[in-house]
């Protein structure tokens, strides 16, 4: 390893070194597998949301999230993320369920959020009303939680049984 301008010459030493480099290339394998597992599963949103030093987070959920409604989204993160208080930027973590939804929402993330915001934004696969999905988005640490309400109508779901999830959620949320 290097420029050959120091090299081993005794045949231990040869061995010992052979050991060490394969030793390196196996262990950066498999740390970097590793990695890119864990990369995939926050890209499918089954990862999970790990606070920084010194920055709060907030939680996002309802309906309205559910169907990546856009006006109500861009209407929140626009005042969440306004330039006149961008040293008091909270990190979101968007709780969504099925693929879909998660797709739907990291597509108006990197669509309609300005560049420095999208990095703040975690969005995750689950449902307030599973305990291990509120430990994900470590919803005991959270500054706020915003439940909004799909009023857009485009869910199959009727207004009265729109209202019963966001009870649900909220009284969930409180539990935790």
């Amino acid at each position: 390893v290097g420029y050959g301008d120091f090299a081993p010459k005794t045949v231990l030493g040869r061995a010992v070194t052979i050991f060490c480099m394969g030793s390196g290339v196996i262990f950066f394998a498999i740390e970097s597998a590793e990695f890119m597992k864990l990369w995939g599963m926050q890209e499918h949103g089954s990862g999970r949301y790990v606070r920084k030093p010194n920055r709060s987070h907030v939680l996002v959920m309802g309906g309205a999230v559910q169907q990546a409604d856009e006006s109500i989204l861009t209407a929140l993160f626009s005042e969440l993320y306004h330039s006149t208080h961008r040293k008091h930027w909270p990190d979101s973590v968007v709780l969504v369920a099925g693929q879909d939804s998660v797709q739907r929402m990291q597509d108006f993330v990197k669509q309609q959020m300005s560049w420095e915001s999208r990095d703040m934004i975690t969005v995750l696969e689950g449902s307030p009303l599973h305990h291990e999905d509120l430990l994900r988005c470590s919803c005991k640490t959270a500054l706020k939680c915003y439940i909004i309400a799909d009023t857009s109508g485009s869910s199959s779901m009727g207004p009265a049984a729109e209202d019963e999830q966001n009870i649900l959620r909220a009284l969930s949320v409180n539990r935790d």
